[in-house]
């Protein structure tokens, strides 16, 4: 519980510091697209991203599992009834199985890859890590992009655990 309880309060001082450094620094207010612009288009999919980005959104929220073959994906739920065309469970397939999932609408599920990819530092993201053993895959994602890409430290914003 002690540990919970430090966890909360760590979260709860990133949140503030993220505000006052952007409150200070800007003086329109910080648009995110949750789960990309997931009022327009399916969440968590390239083309919800692109279109907050689009909406002119600032960054934007996604959440990441690891998959049974170890590659991260951009997915919301543990299961994939809600918005797709299959069922079970999001961690305990292999990615082969996950491209061929069709998501509401015909689109389909990105890896972290692809969504930074995507994205270019355009805008900053806010990865929500979903899931077991997100953190460490995530942070080698994230340091490989902060040296061999265009993204800069400051477009990465992980305050979920």
């Amino acid at each position: 519980m002690k540990n919970k309880y430090r966890l909360l309060v760590l979260k709860f001082a990133l949140v503030i510091n993220l505000i006052m450094v952007n409150c200070t620094t800007q003086s329109l207010p910080i648009i995110i697209g949750h789960r990309g612009a997931m009022g327009y288009i399916a969440e968590n999919t390239l083309p919800s991203i692109e279109k907050a980005i689009d909406l002119g959104a600032n960054g934007v929220e996604i959440d990441v599992f690891r998959c049974a073959s170890g590659e991260l994906v951009v997915f919301h739920d543990k299961t994939l009834e809600k918005l797709t065309n299959a069922t079970g469970y999001i961690e305990a397939l292999d990615i082969d199985s996950i491209q061929k999932i069709e998501v509401l609408e015909g689109y389909t599920i990105p890896t972290l890859n692809e969504v930074l990819d995507l994205i270019k530092g355009r805008i900053f993201v806010n990865i929500e890590l979903k899931g077991s053993q997100t953190a460490i895959k995530t942070n080698e994602i994230l340091i490989n992009y902060l040296k061999n890409t265009v993204w800069s430290s400051d477009k990465f914003f992980n305050l979920k655990f």
